[in-house]
Formats: C-alpha cells, sequence, structure tokens
C-alpha cells in the first residue's frame, strides 16, 4: 500500500529564506529637483513655482505597494455542510483547487473529533509511515511550503515490465472542494444506487426516500489506536465503540493508514427500510433500528458490504481500490459502528457512523468517480471527481439524495498529486522551477497480482495499455522530476494521463498561492534512493519565489483568457477558471506511436517558482521632465519580499505609449547576467511633447503574465513610470495649479495581490 514519511534530518534547509510573513507597508518617497528646466529666468521662476505647488500639494510621490507575503489561510469551510430537501433542476459541479502546499495536523483534543486545524505542519501520521510501517517515503520540507519524496509506482508491478523508471517524485498537498448538485446518477429510487450508503440486499426495488450524510474521513495516529483500544478515544465515548472492540496488534497494526470514517445521517422511513432493511411499517424508528442493531448487525452488515465493493470480487469492478492502493480493501479488518444519535423522532431516524478501514478514503473517491478508462455502467458511481485526483485526507463526504438525484458536497486535502518539475517555457532541459498539476487518476499503472485467495487469482490494472514488456513496446514518458537518475529522458509511466472536456454547468477554479514558495532547481542526481542524503542533495538545489502561470498543454493554458473566454487567468487574483462546456481535448497529446497513451494530460497545468515577481523601473533623475531629453532608468528584478533578485539571468523587454521616444544604446531588453546583480541601466528620450500620463512598460519575455511593470491605464494588475504633460524646450510654460495637470512622477511597484 503506498506510503509516506518523515525525515528526522529535515530542519527546512531554507539556504537563507525566512519563512515570516511580510510586514511590508507602503513606502512614500518624494523627490524633488533643484534645477528646472533650461531657459530664460521667467521659464525657472515658473518651473520653481510649480515645483512648490506640487510640494505642497504633495502630488510628486512615488509609491510602493507591492504584493504583501501572505501567511496560509488554513483550513477553511471544513465545516459540515447541511443538506437540501430537494432536488431538481440543471446539473451543476463546481471544482475548487487552492490552499497549495498546505496540510493541518490532527489534534490531541479528542472533544474536537479529529479534525484537523491549527498551524500549517505535517500530520503525526507522515511520521509514523516510516517509524512504524517503514515505508522509504521521506518528507523534504517540514514547515510551509510542505513537500514530501515519493515513489508512486506500484510496489507490484510484475518482473517482465523492464522499462526504466522515474525513481521518485516529489509532491506537495492542495485543498479541493468539489460542489455538485442536481445528479441523476445517485439516487434512492427504485433500482437506484447512493453507493456510499449500501442498498440493503433484496431493497433495491424499492423507492428509498429521503436520506442526507455528513461525513468526515482521516488517518488515525498510532496514540489513538491505543485510546480507542482503551476506551478513552471519542470513537469510544461519541460513537459507542466498545473499549477493545477494534483490534490494532498483530497484522492489523497501524502503519500510519488507518482511514477514520466518522459522521451522522439521517433517515426517513422509506430510506431507513432500504439502507437499514428496517420495517417500511412501523410505529418508531428509533424503536426498530434498537431492535435490528442488536450487536451492531447493521454495522457489520454495512462493512461486509463495503468490504465487497472493494475488492475483485465487487459486482461493479471499478470499485476495486486495487490499482490504487495495491492492496484491496480486506488486506485489514473493516469496521463500521452504527449508534442512534439522540437527535432521532419516530418518524426520522438520526444515526451516528464510526468505523476504520485499509482504503474507505479510496473507495470513498472511486464512489464519487466514474471511470473514464474503465467506464462503469450507465448511472453508476456520482461522476463529479473524475480528475485532478490524489489521496485524501482531511475529507468532507456530505451530501443528500431523494429518489430523482442527490447533491454532494467534498472539502478534502489531496496529496500525491501536484508533482516539483520543470517549466515548459525552456527549450534547455534545465529549464526554471516548477510544479506540475495533471488531470489524471490515482491509480497506478501496470501493477498485476494476486490479490484475493477468494476470487480471480489476478487483477489487471485497468490501465494495462501502458504496461511493457521489451522495449520494442515500451510506452515512453518524458520526465522532468528533479534530482532523479532518469531526469530528461523516457521512462515508464506511473500514472495514466486523461483529457478533460469540462461538461456544460461545469466550472473548475484553481487559484494559486500568493505568499512565497519553493521549489527545485532540475538537476539530475546520481542516485535515487530516497532517504536523509537525497533530502540534503535535494534541499541543495532548492529555490524560492512566487509561483506564476507556467507553459503547460495544451499551449494556450499559458494565455489570460483563450477559447471564446471558457478559460481565464487573472493575475490580479491568480485565478484559473474554466467555464464549461469547454472542449480541451478527449485524446490528448498522444505519445508517437503509441495512439492510446497520452505523453501528458489536458489540461496539464504547470505552474512555474519564478525568483522574480516584478520589475522596478525608475527614472534615475527628479523631474518635470522635457521632450527631447535623454533620461537614465534604472530596471531592478525585485522578488515577492521586495528585494533585488541578484543571481536573476530572466529577460526584461520596455515599452512606452509614448510613440516618438527612442531608446539609448542599451536598448529596450535586456537579459539579465551575474555581474547585472539583479539590475539594469537604460536610457529614454520622450519624443511627445504635452503627453499626459506617459508609461514604461516592463514585462519578463518567459512570464509575461506574472512578472511585469504595467501602465495605470491597462485593466491589469500594476504600476508604471507615469509622466503628466510633458514640458517641451522651448515654449512658455502654463501649468494650471491642479494635480493631474501638474508635472507628476509616480513609479509604483505591482498591487497588492488579494
Amino acid at each position: 500500500m503506498p506510503g509516506a514519511q518523515y525525515s528526522s534530518f529535515d530542519r527546512g534547509f531554507d539556504l537563507g529564506h525566512t519563512e515570516v510573513p511580510s510586514t511590508r507597508s507602503p513606502k512614500i518617497e518624494r523627490e524633488f529637483s533643484s534645477r528646472g528646466p533650461s531657459g530664460s529666468p521667467v521659464k525657472k521662476i515658473l518651473a520653481f513655482a510649480m515645483v512648490a505647488i506640487m510640494v505642497a500639494s504633495a502630488l510628486v510621490i512615488v509609491i510602493t505597494a507591492m504584493k504583501k507575503d501572505k501567511a496560509p489561510i488554513g483550513p477553511d469551510q471544513n465545516q459540515e455542510l447541511p443538506a437540501k430537501t430537494t432536488i431538481g433542476g440543471q446539473r451543476k459541479v463546481n471544482v475548487t483547487i487552492s490552499n497549495m502546499f498546505e496540510n493541518y495536523p490532527k489534534p490531541t483534543n479528542y472533544a474536537l473529533l479529529g479534525r484537523q486545524q491549527g498551524d500549517v505542519a505535517f500530520p503525526t501520521w507522515w511520521t509514523e509511515r516510516k517509524t512504524i510501517g517503514a515505508y522509504p517515503d521521506t518528507i523534504v520540507h517540514d514547515k510551509y511550503p510542505l513537500t514530501m519524496m515519493y515513489d508512486y509506482y506500484s510496489a507490484n508491478i510484475p518482473p517482465a515490465i523492464k522499462s526504466p523508471k522515474m525513481g521518485y517524485g516529489v509532491y506537495t498537498f492542495f485543498r479541493q472542494y468539489i460542489d455538485a448538485e442536481n445528479l441523476t446518477t445517485v439516487a434512492t429510487g427504485a433500482n437506484k444506487a447512493v453507493y456510499f450508503i449500501p442498498t440493503w440486499s433484496g431493497n433495491a426495488p424499492d423507492d428509498g426516500g429521503s436520506v442526507t450524510w455528513n461525513w468526515y474521513t482521516t488517518y488515525l495516529t498510532n496514540q489513538e489506536c491505543t485510546d480507542i483500544t482503551d476506551g478513552v478515544h471519542y470513537a469510544n465515548t461519541y460513537y459507542n465503540v466498545p473499549a477493545g472492540a477494534v483490534g490494532f496488534g498483530g497484522s492489523n497494526a497501524n502503519d500510519g493508514w488507518w482511514a477514520e470514517t466518522q459522521g451522522i445521517m439521517s433517515f426517513d422511513r422509506a430510506a431507513a427500510h432500504k439502507f437499514l432493511n428496517l420495517p417500511k411499517v412501523g410505529t418508531d424508528l428509533r424503536t426498530d433500528f434498537d431492535t435490528n442493531n442488536t450487536g451492531n448487525a447493521i454495522g457489520n452488515a454495512w462493512a461486509a458490504m463495503w468490504t465487497l465493493n472493494g475488492t475483485s470480487n465487487a459486482p461493479i469492478q471499478g470499485f476495486n481500490i486495487y490499482t490504487t492502493y495495491d492492496w484491496e480493501i480486506d488486506s485489514g479488518q473493516v469496521v463500521a459502528y452504527l449508534s442512534r444519535d439522540p437527535s432521532s423522532t419516530a418518524a426520522n431516524l438520526v444515526l451516528r457512523l464510526w468505523g476504520i478501514a485499509w482504503g474507505y478514503e479510496i473507495l470513498w473517491e472511486r464512489y464519487l468517480d466514474s471511470q473514464r478508462l474503465m467506464p462503469l455502467p450507465a448511472g453508476k458511481g456520482a461522476g463529479i471527481a473524475d480528475y485532478f485526483q490524489g489521496y485524501p485526507e482531511d475529507f468532507y463526504l456530505n451530501g443528500t439524495a431523494s429518489s430523482n438525484g442527490a447533491d454532494i458536497h467534498v472539502r478534502q486535502t489531496v496529496v500525491y498529486k501536484m508533482l516539483a518539475w520543470k517549466d515548459n517555457s525552456a527549450s534547455s532541459i534545465w529549464g526554471p522551477a516548477a510544479w506540475n498539476l495533471p488531470t489524471e487518476h490515482t491509480d497506478a499503472c501496470a501493477n498485476t497480482l494476486a490479490v484475493s485467495p477468494a476470487g480471480p487469482t489476478t487483477w489487471t490494472s485497468r490501465y494495462n495499455l501502458y504496461q511493457a514488456t521489451s522495449t520494442a513496446n515500451f510506452p515512453p514518458k518524458m520526465e522532468w522530476s528533479p534530482g532523479t537518475v532518469n531526469y530528461g529522458t523516457n521512462v515508464m509511466f506511473w500514472q495514466s494521463f486523461h483529457g478533460y472536456n469540462v461538461s456544460a454547468w461545469d466550472n473548475v477554479t484553481i487559484k494559486l498561492p500568493s505568499a512565497g514558495v519553493l521549489g527545485y532547481n532540475p538537476y539530475r542526481g546520481a542516485l535515487d534512493t530516497i532517504n536523509d542524503a537525497k533530502v540534503i542533495e535535494l534541499n541543495s538545489n532548492m529555490v524560492w519565489g512566487e509561483l506564476v502561470l507556467g507553459h503547460g498543454y495544451p499551449s494556450w493554458l499559458y494565455s489570460s483568457s483563450a477559447s471564446g473566454g471558457k478559460y481565464t487567468y487573472n493575475n490580479v487574483t491568480k485565478t484559473i477558471r474554466m467555464q464549461g462546456p469547454l472542449t480541451i481535448n478527449d485524446v490528448p497529446n498522444p505519445v508517437p506511436g503509441f495512439p492510446r497513451r497520452n505523453a501528458t494530460s489536458s489540461p496539464d497545468f504547470v505552474f512555474a517558482v519564478s525568483k522574480v515577481s516584478y520589475y522596478d523601473v525608475e527614472i534615475t533623475t527628479p523631474g518635470p521632465y522635457n521632450a527631447g531629453i535623454q533620461y537614465t532608468l534604472r530596471v531592478t528584478a525585485k522578488n515577492i519580499s521586495g528585494n533585488a533578485v541578484t543571481d536573476w539571468n530572466g529577460t526584461v523587454n520596455l515599452a512606452t505609449n509614448n510613440l516618438l521616444s527612442t531608446w539609448g544604446a542599451n536598448g529596450s531588453s535586456h537579459t539579465f547576467v551575474a555581474p547585472n546583480n539583479g539590475v539594469w541601466w537604460t536610457t529614454i528620450t520622450f519624443g511627445t511633447p504635452n503627453k499626459v500620463n506617459t508609461y514604461v512598460n516592463a514585462t519578463d519575455s518567459r512570464f509575461a503574465l506574472d512578472v511585469f511593470w504595467a501602465g495605470p491605464n491597462q485593466n491589469v494588475n500594476g504600476g508604471s513610470i507615469s509622466i503628466g504633460t510633458l514640458i517641451p524646450e522651448f515654449p512658455t510654460l502654463l501649468i494650471p495649479v491642479m494635480g493631474m495637470a501638474a508635472a507628476v512622477v509616480v513609479v509604483a511597484r505591482r498591487r497588492k495581490k488579494t
């Protein structure tokens, strides 16, 4: 089964980075010239008078308003969501990805029912997967932004497959929200199913009325396993699990992967019959349940039905968890306890659920999915989580279902999905550090094993198209995982990559962090061994910067707007939106010679880590300014904290809206080199006199959508050199005493991003 762990050697290795939220505030500077325009004394007097007026009015200012390095905002919206009482209308699914690089610990205060919260940190089970479970995976950075190493390949790859492999990936977290309304594939009606809540054998033809559920799933710590056995955990005190009833010894010992599901459910009379096998007609649902659940009989029956669905014996094969988990769900105990909540009434039964399994979290993901590469039978599965799948923790799964449909709401922290990579903007294989967010399933490719003594002797991955037994039929996948032995070469696929067309009435939102993040400079390592030495090596190649929109597949992802406005990127809020219907590509980027194997997903998002967040452009002499005179510009490459980036190697391009202006010998474009120390000088001669709001823009040639300095008249995030009415050399100046008519120089850094 999958593993990940904490490395005791990890102490951050920040290489000088200070992980403290910035306390920057706007800086106001005033620069005044003691020298007016050349010419007659009358003109000099007028010029000095004008400057005095501007001093009094504070109109000659330099405003710095950079983005603030925000702290992570926490696991917001983790509350249980109320279910709707009626279902109807157009299907609608909104998927949001945010809170990248964040995770939160599970409190030791059991009164909080295990909800993850507090400061950004790895939960305890990441440590215990190494110390108890002996998994080789290792945490690389143990505070915001969080990263870890992980080998995604199945441990059960058939020996006949000889292909080279990606040695490991460096992954981080993100928060995923799914709000799905008016689903017709999940319902309680006759011969329909809710999936999450098992249909009692023989009751499928019955109408199930109304059911709601609010569940929470995450992992158990080793201390919790001990406390559950001792009877002092909330599983015992709130969910009525008997002390000692759950055995954690021997083959069931905790290895960091026990997934705990807890929550509450509500059933009307019809639902209580279909899902709990209570009588269709009765005097009191409370009495009926107490009688029929003696010895946890109903809870045990539910556990048995979930067990069946998670194995190769499942009536719907797409629900088997093996290809994600490397084990079927019956590799360990599957426990479900049901108890009656005091809020129950005679006509409405409210139940509490608590249970554990190795793989509950994956089974719930299976129910949310529709398995595009191995389609479920018509109407099976929710069909709302086909993409951006990962291992979930801090997982809220809430919904309501009626006879004709359902609403489902998901909040989860996703693991093993966002992968350290390189940006595709550079032709060199050593291009900028980046993170890759593909659209794919959790399932590992190419694993075949005898997995169920009671069932079939083998279970073949639904992704067997990616298996290879010789170099002749090897399906290559270019791998850009920093530090691996095979960096920059073709390897065997570790996951399958999918084409994602956003359906009508569906929307996807991706929010990049506004705080500084880390990445890893691409390099080829000598060894793929996952250990503390590799942590040191990776951290010596760490780079800090701002996460910006990189260059993925298809290429139009790197645009502010495409596909008729159905795809947009707002570089002020750092938000991507995909609005359905949006055709991206059903069969994306096929590998040459292997038309059914995709070189990447589509969309395949790449987010680069840019050391430079903006270019600071200044005129080095104070105004007022004249047409026809050459002025010096200083261009400084600055990071998210406002400091010069002395080792920057990017290219800046300058432009002005003063159309008759000319550039000096250094030109309007420059590629920074080491001796520059992040600073470049050039000159400009403004050519058009009396041009109000002249400005100079600076954009980065690689990340022009995020790393720039823009004019105030543009509807973009940024600032500029803004010059009021230019002063010609020869006429007498008649300047009204008004701010907008005065000669003003505003040098504004980029506005704060929210």
